[in-house]
């Protein structure tokens, strides 16, 4: 098959605008599969051969993504506080399910160690009742992976109208997760997985079948497109997006709204 021409491309991710299905057979084999359908797309979720695989799953999915994949080497629980309503008659949803295929790093991508004098410890082994000699203890720089980690929802919203994955989380996955330099995401809606694969220094292949999503996600990835794109907005506009967005100086809400703006006047 013949390499599908990319709708964006620069030194740290490549874009595709189309079906990954259609698409996905031109592309190089990833280290990194991120596997984020929309929830009405997950039936129709294609098996994607990959050093190691991270599948966000709910209850209704997961027998989809089992039949694809098998049974995941390990789980862990993405756990927003904040909620998602579903339904009078159902409990609020709080979680979503990350499935784990294949090989990771270390699990040491947590947050840094406060500074702690070095202490003698004595520990246990798990297999077998003697304790190893004391010695001195000397914490990593960074705490290991919890099996559930708890990220608020509302920081992955963007004004296009469709929930993004925060930031916080995938940066934390990948690192976790990615044992080679390329990421795969099939279904990236405006990229904060290849923000996140090009904030670790790594490529990253982005697929969506939303031309404003790939444009959304273009924006993104660009080397330093916002200072330009938020001086065309006026003051009170820029002042607004900096309260919705102040960790990120307008972030993705600036790039989405000039978009907004880009494709509504087209």
């Amino acid at each position: 098959m013949n390499n599908p021409k990319p709708y964006y491309t620069d030194e740290f991710a490549t874009i595709y605008h189309g079906d990954c299905k259609e698409i996905l057979p031109g592309i190089q084999h990833p280290d990194l599969l991120l596997l984020d359908p929309p929830f009405n797309e997950w039936d129709a979720a294609p098996q994607v051969s990959a050093t190691t695989v991270l599948a966000f799953t709910n209850l209704n999915s997961r027998p989809h993504i089992e039949r694809l994949y098998g049974l995941p080497r390990t789980e862990l629980i993405w756990h927003f506080p904040d909620g998602r309503w579903v339904s009078h008659r159902l409990p609020l949803i709080t979680h979503e399910s990350i499935l784990v295929y294949g090989p990771t790093n270390d699990v040491y991508v947590g947050e840094a160690h406060s500074q702690k004098p070095h202490y003698n410890k004595q520990t246990h082994s798990t297999l077998s009742r003697t304790a190893t000699p004391r010695g001195p203890y000397r914490p990593r720089p960074r705490r290991a992976l919890d099996s559930v980690i708890t990220i608020p929802q509302r920081a992955g919203h963007t004004p296009l109208g469709r929930w993004s994955k925060p930031a916080a989380l995938l940066t934390l996955l990948i690192e976790w997760a990615a044992t080679g330099p390329l990421l795969l995401d099939p279904y990236m809606g405006s990229g904060a997985s290849l923000r996140a694969a090009k904030s670790l220094g790594m490529r990253a292949i982005g697929i969506d079948a939303n031309e404003r999503a790939c444009a959304a996600a273009a924006l993104a990835v660009a080397q330093d497109p916002l200072p330009l794109a938020l001086d065309t907005l006026p003051a009170w506009e820029q002042e607004q997006l900096a309260l919705r967005a102040p960790d990120a100086g307008g972030g993705i809400c600036g790039l989405a709204l000039a978009l907004d703006r880009w494709y509504y006047q087209k």
